[in-house]
């Protein structure tokens, strides 16, 4: 079920399957949203839950006992009930089921809550233990979004800049091993806020973020300034991605709690990198807002 949402002359359209952003419109009509060509990604905002990335053979042990959980979790994949809907704002959420309790022993509770507004659209993500005991969880967030926005010049004609300086030396991701080689790093900045795309950027798959000082980002043409400015404050990593070697017209930016496997760590999910923990019936929410430039 798609759900659309109107501010004045701004749209959004949310999909009730994986609670995915589907659609970003201006008053111009200009589409900030991936449509999901499955040419280079089929795709355009899942939700990644309860983990981020892949795990080793695709497997973890919570409290000693061992878990399959697929790449990204099951909720990108998962019906969302929509809990409320109005011409501006809707909530999705899905709750845990005899399904999830096989792959992630936990009860859980997880929404989205869209709020459009004139200057963009605010996406609140909250999750609740519903469990009798205390939980550990990833979360993720992939927005894609079209580069450029309107059409003018190239991927390579755009650029990432922070509201900070970063020290950016990010990890390389191993193939071979499938996890994050933390002691094998590349550094895209130095001190510096801009970051100028490149294709080959991403020949490793993902750049990883695991230090970053800033909470907001923006990807903008250096031609004609469109774009999105992205603020992720509450998250503690950034990553951005576009598919190897594709030369896909779309970026992702991804504001991370918890990182796909890293090489210094083991099979314990609970000692993951990034991994939050939910005292009984406690509430974590994390928000992500994305503004059209």
């Amino acid at each position: 079920m798609l759900i659309t949402l109107k501010t004045g002359s701004n749209m959004a359209q949310i999909e009730s399957r994986g609670a995915e952003l589907r659609s970003l419109r201006d008053a111009f009509n200009t589409e900030y949203i991936w449509q999901r060509d499955p040419k280079y990604w089929g795709k355009s905002s899942p939700v990644l839950f309860p983990v981020v990335g892949e795990l080793r053979e695709g497997r973890t042990t919570f409290h000693g006992k061992e878990y399959h959980l697929p790449k990204h979790g099951f909720c990108r994949d998962a019906e969302f009930k929509v809990t409320y809907q109005s011409e501006s704002m809707a909530i999705f959420n899905y709750t845990y089921n005899e399904e999830t309790l096989k792959a992630y022993p936990y009860k859980f509770s997880l929404s989205l809550s869209y709020e459009l507004k004139p200057e963009g659209l605010t996406i609140r993500y909250t999750v609740m233990n519903m469990d009798d005991q205390p939980i550990d969880f990833c979360l993720g967030a992939h927005p894609a979004f079209n580069v450029p926005v309107d059409g003018n010049g190239g991927f390579e004609d755009c650029a990432l800049t922070f509201n900070m300086p970063e020290t950016a030396g990010c990890p390389v991701f191993d193939f071979e091993k499938k996890q994050f080689d933390m002691d094998n790093r590349v550094t895209y900045l130095n001190n510096e806020t801009t970051l100028r795309l490149k294709y080959s950027y991403f020949d490793n798959d993902a750049i990883f973020f695991d230090t970053p000082r800033s909470d907001r980002v923006r990807l903008a043409s250096v031609k004609t300034g469109r774009g999105v400015e992205v603020q992720f404050g509450g998250f503690d990593y950034v990553a951005f991605w576009t598919p190897i070697g594709l030369e896909a017209p779309f970026l992702c930016i991804e504001p991370w709690c918890g990182v796909a496997v890293c090489s210094d760590e083991g099979d314990e999910f609970e000692r993951k990198r990034g991994v939050k923990h939910l005292e009984i019936g406690e509430q974590k929410s994390f928000q992500l807002t994305i503004l059209p430039l």
